[in-house]
C-alpha cells in the first residue's frame, strides 16, 4: 500500500503521519520534510531561508530537488510506504490514496509558533510565523511550478482533502481508514 500525505506548511502532516504509522506499522515512513530540513541545517540555514534560497537559485534548486525526487521515487517503488511529501502526489502517481491537509493560516501559525522545531527560523510572534509560512508556501509552490509544472496545493491531485482545523487528528485517521476500507485496501 502507498499513502501520500501533503499539506500546507504547519497543517499537521507530521502529527497525522505519527498516528497513521501506529495503525499501519507494516508501512515504512518517508518524511521528505525531515530530509529537506536536514539539507538546510547542513548549509547552516533555517528551513525558511533554505526554501527562499532555492527559489532564488534555480540551478541549485534543480540539482537538489531532482536528487530528492529520484531518491523519493526509489523509496516509493519498493512499496508499502507512507509518504509525507508535498510532491508525493506527483512522484507517487500510483499511490493507493493521496491526502491533502489544509488549514487556515492563523491556526497553522499558532501551531508552528507553539511547536517550533530545530531548523526553523526562530519566531518571536505568531505574526512573524504567519509571514514565514506564507513565504515558504509561496516559495515552494513557485519552485515546483517552475521545475515540474505541478501545483502542490491543487486539490485535483488528491483523493481526500481534510481541513485539520475542523477535525481532530484521530478523526483524520478514521476518515482515511474509512476511505481505505471503501477501496478494499484494508
Amino acid at each position: 500500500m502507498i499513502i501520500v500525505i501533503a499539506s500546507q506548511h504547519g497543517a499537521g502532516k507530521t502529527t497525522l503521519m505519527n498516528l497513521l504509522s501506529k495503525r499501519f506499522p507494516q508501512l515504512r515512513v518517508l518524511e521528505m520534510g525531515k530530509k529537506f530540513r536536514e539539507l538546510a541545517m547542513k548549509r547552516g540555514m533555517s528551513i525558511e531561508d533554505f526554501s527562499k534560497y532555492l527559489s532564488e537559485h534555480p540551478e541549485e534548486s534543480e540539482k537538489i530537488d531532482r536528487e530528492m525526487d529520484r531518491w523519493q521515487k526509489e523509496q516509493i517503488e519498493e512499496g508499502d510506504i507512507m509518504i509525507n511529501s508535498n510532491l508525493g502526489a506527483m512522484v507517487a502517481n500510483n499511490a493507493d490514496i493521496k491526502v491533502l491537509l489544509v488549514c487556515p493560516l492563523d491556526v497553522r501559525a499558532k501551531r508552528v509558533f507553539e511547536k517550533q522545531r530545530e531548523g526553523d527560523r526562530k519566531a518571536t510572534s505568531i505574526e512573524q510565523v504567519k509571514q514565514n509560512l506564507l513565504e515558504r508556501d509561496r516559495s515552494d509552490r513557485e519552485r515546483y511550478l517552475r521545475l515540474y509544472n505541478f501545483d502542490m496545493f491543487d486539490k485535483k491531485h488528491y483523493d481526500i482533502i481534510l481541513n485539520t482545523a475542523e477535525m481532530t487528528p484521530e478523526e483524520e485517521v478514521e476518515t482515511i481508514i474509512k476511505e481505505l476500507k471503501r477501496r478494499s485496501l484494508i
